[in-house]
């Protein structure tokens, strides 16, 4: 069931100075909600201070998509995108798939002959 609404990715600074990504179709308000702790647990051990970042996606899935990109960044990576959020590529499309995640347990391994 597709979610309706316009998409945003955000960023919180908490009062321990760590950051937490999220989306939401109302960031401020959502924003309201990690204050008053509802939500996410991590906002419960420490509240959200102030919004870093906001970005416009669209639809769900594509802010589903970029959450995922910026929360695989590193702390100095997510500092710069939050500076300049144009700099960093945008996601994949919908029109194309992402790759299969590749299990490395049940992979196959290739045996190269020599």
């Amino acid at each position: 069931m597709p979610r309706s609404g316009f998409w945003w990715v955000y960023i919180l600074e908490r009062a321990d100075g760590s950051w937490y990504t999220g989306i939401s179709t109302d960031p401020r308000r959502r924003m309201e909600q990690h204050r008053a702790g509802k939500g996410a647990k991590a906002n419960q051990v420490s509240v959200p201070q102030r919004l870093v970042c906001l970005e416009p996606q669209g639809d769900y899935s594509l802010a589903l998509r970029r959450e995922a990109q910026i929360k695989a960044l590193t702390k100095t990576a997510k500092r710069r995108y939050a500076a300049d959020p144009g700099g960093l590529a945008a996601p994949l499309s919908r029109s194309i798939p992402a790759p299969p995640k590749k299990n490395p347990k049940t992979a196959k391994k290739r045996i190269i002959k020599r």
